[in-house]
């Protein structure tokens, strides 16, 4: 499930029926290099089962459990997430921002995520150039990758950014199976452009919904990069909460900022065994 121009894998109710899947399992599979999501969850009530793919390289987050406008609102149940590696995506490799009841996240490799790092960004003139997919700014020193996923504007035109290096940005094309990434021609030499900040915190795994009944068992969730990206293994948000949770035998240690943050404290549940 590779270079698609929204997520890898989608479940939700844009399909013809606006009516979300359910009951699937995804196993074995690599999805990598989406233009946003590797896996985009919602309108489902569940269940759903990954089991030992390899989720990475995506423009945002490699797991992301929401509901779009219209379909099904209910919290979805007994979502599973085990065995997986889900590494160096853009934002956070797990993010929920739909409601769950009774998710299970065991047993899975999290790390270096977050490498949506690099600051705001803007240029032009002497050693700017484009081309049908890709900018180029001879003066830059960009972090490789710290520009993933980002929206690129020139005047009025915008373009995602699928990976970047020092000097040069790639771009995704302005629809699938197009050519160019320019719906109104590459823009000519010289142009300025600017470029986003980016998000922080980023996290390994990110609840900004109600979880119910979550067992978060035997991950190791890391960064072992040089700067690290992923700034937690885990993060509750203010619009988060964790109910009845059982947290048990995880290693968070080595990620940028902190093991754990929560701006909303987890209620009741077990905690023990983790290392931080």
């Amino acid at each position: 499930m590779l270079a698609n121009h929204e997520a890898g894998f989608d479940v939700s109710s844009q399909g013809t029926s606006g009516v979300g899947g359910r009951g699937g399992i995804v196993t074995g599979c690599v999805i990598d290099g989406n233009v946003r999501d590797g896996l985009g969850i919602g309108n489902t009530p569940g269940p759903y089962a990954f089991r030992g793919n390899r989720i990475s390289n995506n423009g945002r987050y490699g797991f992301w459990e929401h509901n779009l406008a219209g379909g099904d609102q209910e919290s979805a149940a007994d979502i599973v997430l085990e065995s997986n590696d889900i590494r160096d995506n853009a934002l956070d490799g797990v993010r929920i921002d739909a409601d769950l009841r009774d998710p299970a996240v065991l047993g899975n490799r999290i790390r270096d995520n977050g490498r949506r790092a690099a600051p705001a960004a803007s240029g032009g003139g002497d050693g700017v150039r484009f081309s049908r997919l890709s900018m180029i700014d001879e003066n830059a020193d960009w972090p490789p990758d710290g520009h993933r996923g980002k929206q690129l504007t020139v005047g009025t035109q915008h373009a995602v950014v699928t990976f970047n290096t020092e000097t040069e940005l790639r771009l995704a094309p302005v629809r699938p199976g197009a050519r160019t990434a320019w719906i109104d021609g590459t823009p000519a030499p010289g142009s300025p452009y600017r470029l986003p900040g980016s998000p922080a915190p980023r996290a390994g795994t990110t609840t900004a919904a109600t979880a119910c009944g979550p067992h978060l068992h035997s991950n190791r969730i890391w960064d072992d990069q040089r700067p690290r990206t992923q700034t937690h293994a885990l993060w509750i948000t203010h619009a988060g909460s964790w109910k009845r949770g059982r947290v048990v035998g995880n290693d968070f240690r080595g990620n940028a900022s902190a093991a754990t943050r929560f701006d909303t404290a987890p209620v009741n549940g077990r905690w023990h065994d983790n290392e931080s």
